[in-house]
């Protein structure tokens, strides 16, 4: 069982390095960590996970090889089996900032004890490569031991021959690894990532520098979720956006302009459909700068729900703000409206838009607690304004298992307002890969009527589909699954 420090912990712990100033590398050797009577630390139980000793020995030597860290990384990423939800927990890796990880955090980032480096003050040193102080995505990538498991979690796609292969090219510059795209607010969407990925690996000899090309990519893929979450689409459809926005001055040996965007970009528009590559690109809005360009997005939304995927926090603001993980678009006046949050265990959780509570939050201004369920991982999250589908996919030994569910229909039990209440269970099965949902409109019942299951029903394998018209419509309307 490994341990975590608790939150009190955390709390006192930065509070007394703040304290020590100067006097902090007593207790914070090059060697090690050696607090006195006067830390008050205290740990706890937290996950029932091994760490093997010979793990940091390990990681020194690959660093001590390749500078990158991406081999130190490796290491670090296929012994720690976390889940998303533990990999956020600041107690765990503070904890083993301290203890386990170390030295390896001492030899990465040894400018602390060097002499020469006058301008470091030891004492905001140490918070900012040991003591963690919260779970945003910005932070987590940014330290340096959560930051290498974070590096990988993002970018291993086990759909590649080599499922690191992006992830190579993730750790070739640092900048755009720890404070480009690796912060970005669409990092949690592992699709958009790999979409931005694929794409600079494509153009990367081609490409000025890696960073030049973030600089341009990032604010052009986050005005993109101004208009629609990106959350609705797979990697194929932001790869699709990044040819016909930058492909054409890419091969032609222009520089990446300022990024553009379509205003008109619908649900509909999730499914990739072949276009020419290079085909010039479109251009209706300029982000100069980029407060102004989302300003001039015609939303039509009374206001926003916006929620962190991570802690559950949320807030009801008045317009669109692409600082959160999730942003949704609410009508003040339709009373059926339902929130639908999508967990990686296997739950779908359907909430009724009290709007009246909406109101008071959009008054008040609050940031409030509890938007999701704290025992499982949220995969995604979005609002139904009518009737529609829900489809849950994931991959199991080289094949595609899906079942399409009724939203009304489903047992959702009441459709209360209560985000941590679990609701309908969707039947998993052990060691389903790849676990995806999405919406679909209703107007494919009389097309896929056959397909309709029970959330409990078994799960139907895609390649067994015998009818034609169900097929097509299949395709049409959920493109991502027939994809490789």
């Amino acid at each position: 069982m490994t341990k975590k420090f608790t939150d009190e912990t955390v709390k006192d712990l930065k509070f007394k390095v703040k304290e020590l100033n100067e006097n902090v590398l007593k207790y914070y050797t090059k060697e090690t960590f050696r607090p006195d009577g006067s830390f008050r630390l205290f740990a706890e139980d937290f996950i029932n996970i091994q760490i093997k000793d010979e793990l940091v020995s390990e990681m020194i030597s690959a660093y001590n090889k390749d500078k990158n860290e991406f081999e130190s990384g490796k290491l670090l990423f296929e012994s720690l089996k976390l889940t998303p939800k533990q990999a956020s927990d600041i107690g765990f890796w503070t904890y083993h900032n301290h203890y386990t990880f170390y030295k390896y955090i001492a030899i990465r980032w040894e400018d602390l004890w060097n002499e020469n480096k006058n301008n470091i003050k030891p004492s905001t040193y140490v918070l900012n490569h040991w003591i963690q102080s919260n779970s945003s995505q910005g932070e987590l990538i940014n330290y340096p031991i959560s930051g290498l498991w974070w590096s990988f979690y993002i970018t291993v796609d086990e759909t590649r021959e080599d499922k690191y292969e992006l992830t190579k090219i993730f750790f070739k510059n640092q900048t755009l690894r720890i404070h480009q795209l690796g912060t970005a607010r669409f990092a949690r969407h592992k699709p958009a990532i790999l979409g931005v990925l694929e794409f600079i690996k494509k153009y990367e000899n081609k490409l000025n520098s890696l960073e030049e090309a973030s600089r341009t990519i990032i604010p052009y893929v986050n005005l993109l979720g101004g208009i629609r979450p990106l959350s609705y689409f797979e990697k194929d459809w932001f790869i699709d956006k990044l040819e016909k926005r930058f492909g054409y001055n890419i091969v032609s040996n222009q520089r990446l302009m300022p990024a553009v965007v379509d205003t008109q970009i619908s649900i509909n528009q999730a499914k990739v459909t072949q276009t020419k590559t290079h085909e010039r690109p479109e251009s209706n809005i300029l982000i100069t700068p980029k407060s102004k360009a989302e300003k001039q997005i015609n939303t039509n939304y009374d206001c926003y729900f916006c929620l962190d995927a991570i802690n559950g926090n949320n807030k009801v603001e008045k317009e669109y703000n692409s600082n959160w993980d999730y942003c949704i678009g609410i009508y003040l006046n339709n009373k059926k409206q339902f929130f639908i949050h999508f967990y990686q265990e296997g739950f779908i959780k359907k909430s009724l838009v009290d709007l009246n509570r909406i109101k008071l939050m959009l008054k008040n201004g609050k940031e409030y607690k509890n938007g999701l369920n704290s025992n499982y991982t949220l995969s995604n999250f979005s609002i139904i304004k009518e009737h529609v589908f829900l489809g849950v996919a994931f991959n199991l030994i080289n094949k595609k298992y899906f079942k399409i569910i009724d939203a009304q229909k489903a047992p959702f039990g009441r459709d209360n307002t209560i985000f941590a209440q679990a609701s309908t269970h969707i039947k998993l099965i052990n060691d389903a890969q790849n676990i995806r949902y999405k919406v679909l409109p209703y107007e494919l019942t009389s097309n896929i009527d056959k397909l309709i299951k029970d959330p409990m029903e078994n799960y139907i394998e895609l390649n067994s589909i015998k009818d034609a018209t169900a097929l097509e419509n299949l395709k049409i309307h959920w493109p991502e699954l027939f994809k490789d």
